[in-house]
């Protein structure tokens, strides 16, 4: 990410804010699953490599957040960080 030219003081406190809680949110996530014993970086790679797509029943029309086939590391942290939670689909 390149600089941030912000000139207004409530631009640089709200920039301040969101960089700080990004930084809080992934170190939680990181807490949450240091017992895979990974660095941050495989760790946000693993995260990534974690895809969904919507499709569309053809009997009803239906569309579904479904999530795309993963390796058994993803399939672990996708369920220690409970993410089926936030698909809608239960």
């Amino acid at each position: 990410m390149g600089p941030v030219n912000h000139r207004k003081d409530f631009n640089i406190r709200a920039h301040i804010f969101l960089c700080i809680t990004g930084i809080l949110f992934y170190r939680y996530l990181a807490w949450k699953c240091k017992h895979f014993h990974l660095s941050l970086r495989r760790f946000v790679e693993e995260l990534e490599g974690i895809r969904f797509a919507l499709v569309k029943e053809k009997t009803n029309s239906k569309v579904k957040l479904v999530v795309e086939e993963m390796s058994s590391k993803q399939a672990r942290l996708f369920s220690q960080l409970d993410m089926g939670v936030y698909m809608g689909n239960r």
